[in-house]
């Protein structure tokens, strides 16, 4: 059984492909995907109706996480946990709307709410870290990074950060 708090609706979980192979379906969504933007923008093919995340700025690149961290922060005030909260799985509608568009991923049992909704701030942070450190170089600004996510989070989430140890310190510094 597959259980998943995806804003992209499952279709169908029971089909297999010629192989044998178990598959999902889910419908079509004209989405581009935040990972492709920053890290490997050469390879995306059709920038129709996406043109204006082809060049942003820092400003806008922050704005842009900020939206997402607030989208995250929503999704945890439901209960609801992402789980793979990282640039991969983070798509944009045309509009600039953030979707998060994986299905959860398992946590240990008993797994404390606030464990798990730090591991997806978590999550945000080194992945969004990773790729803009390499795309922007010298002109990377950790301070603007954590203020981009950390500020939506409530205390209990941004207190558990600190106890896990592969977010780079700076951020958590501010």
């Amino acid at each position: 059984q597959i259980m998943q708090n995806s804003v992209v609706p499952t279709v169908d979980l029971s089909g297999e492909n010629d192989d044998g192979r178990n598959m999902v379906v889910m419908p079509y969504l004209d989405l581009i995907n935040t990972y492709d933007i920053f890290a490997r923008p050469d390879q995306i093919r059709n920038w129709e109706g996406f043109a204006r995340f082809k060049d942003l700025s820092w400003a806008e690149v922050m704005k842009l996480l900020e939206t997402a961290s607030v989208a995250l922060a929503a999704k945890h005030d439901f209960g609801l946990v992402v789980g793979e909260s990282t640039l991969q799985n983070l798509a944009l509608t045309k509009q600039g709307l953030p979707l998060w568009v994986e299905a959860e991923m398992g946590y240990v049992e008993g797994m404390a709410p606030n464990r798990r909704f730090s591991s997806d701030v978590r999550r945000l942070l080194v992945s969004s870290w990773n790729v803009l450190a390499s795309k922007y170089g010298e002109k990377f600004d950790p301070e603007a990074l954590a203020q981009a996510v950390l500020p939506v989070h409530p205390m209990p989430v941004l207190q558990d950060l600190v106890e896990v140890s592969d977010v780079p310190m700076p951020l958590l510094q501010h």
